[in-house]
């Protein structure tokens, strides 16, 4: 019995309110409503605040104020070569460098450089 009820009660109270909703609506968005009064209106407000603006950089002392000068950046240069065995042994660890050092019988202190390891490997 509800079923039989509710959508004609339901279509005579929301027709009405969603007719009155979109008359509404529709005069707002017609052309020269107020959707466009205030499109029109945000831009006057644009146009005289860059206008103001211009012209204050026209008329006040604006050069006086600091204005950073760009400079040039230089141009890169790759790195300079080094030789591919030393190329090899900075990706190793310090560990494996002693490692390979134990490998070649050279005398491997317990705290040493890693630049020391690849000069003794190297060299």
């Amino acid at each position: 019995m509800l079923k039989r009820i509710i959508p004609p009660l339901k279509s005579f109270i929301f027709d009405p309110l969603e007719a009155r909703a979109l008359a509404r609506l529709s005069c707002l968005q017609a052309p020269g409503g107020a959707l466009d009064q205030a499109g029109a209106l945000v831009g006057l407000g644009r146009a005289l605040a860059d206008g103001l603006a211009e012209e204050l950089l026209k008329r006040l002392p604006f050069r006086s104020l600091y204005v950073p000068q760009p400079v040039a950046a230089p141009a890169w240069t790759p790195p300079p070569e080094k030789p591919a065995a030393s190329n090899r042994y900075q990706s190793m660890t310090v560990v494996a460098l002693k490692a390979e050092a134990r490998k070649r019988s050279l005398p491997v202190r317990p705290r040493v450089k890693k630049s020391e390891l690849i000069a003794a490997l190297v060299g």
